[in-house]
């Protein structure tokens, strides 16, 4: 507990997934499977938790689609908070950063709807 009176932690959950994170989930050459459906769910999904770390002061890091599992049920969970960046994926100028945030996601949803 800080002098406030806040709880300071973070809660964490199991994520039971299917051992393969969206980079292993999604082929950009083979634009339904899993369905157009399925990847605007996990867009939405992506773009609401990173919504919520920005607005309360957190960054994810280190943005790519190896940091992203889905779990059995299709939902998408960000992961990896540990910062640095991937090369590739966010500029370092950008590292740990919300534009790097921003960078990293623009190009998920590039490789999620690659040929639509």
């Amino acid at each position: 507990m800080d002098d406030h009176g806040f709880i300071l932690g973070i809660l964490l959950s199991h994520i039971d997934r299917a051992d393969r994170p969206l980079s292993a989930r999604v082929q950009p050459d083979v634009p339904n499977d899993p369905p157009p459906t399925i990847r605007r769910k996990w867009m939405e999904q992506l773009e609401s938790i990173l919504g919520a770390l920005h607005d309360g002061g957190l960054v994810w890091g280190d943005a790519k689609a190896e940091n992203v599992l889905i779990d059995r049920d299709n939902n998408a969970w960000i992961t990896d908070f540990g910062g640095g960046y991937t090369e590739g994926w966010v500029d370092k100028e950008l590292a740990e950063t919300v534009d790097g945030d921003l960078m990293g996601m623009a190009k998920i949803k590039r490789l999620l709807f690659a040929s639509g």
